[in-house]
């Protein structure tokens, strides 16, 4: 079962980003990315803003949740 949480962890650590960074570059609070990182499922649109970020195609970010 897919979870964007996992997926979201993984990208961080392979880009060695954190929290902060990660919100600075979504233009959101460092708190949401960390309800993000614990959350089952997220919109779409925020994940494809986080594929772009970590330059990564979609089904990649679904293999990272899986």
């Amino acid at each position: 079962m897919f979870h964007s949480g996992k997926a979201i962890v993984a990208i961080q650590t392979k880009l060695g980003i954190s929290c902060s960074d990660l919100s600075q570059q979504l233009d959101v609070a460092p708190n949401q990315v960390v309800r993000w990182r614990q959350s089952k499922d997220i919109k779409m649109s925020v994940a494809l803003k986080i594929c772009a970020i970590a330059d990564i195609k979609v089904t990649d970010f679904i293999n990272m949740g899986s």
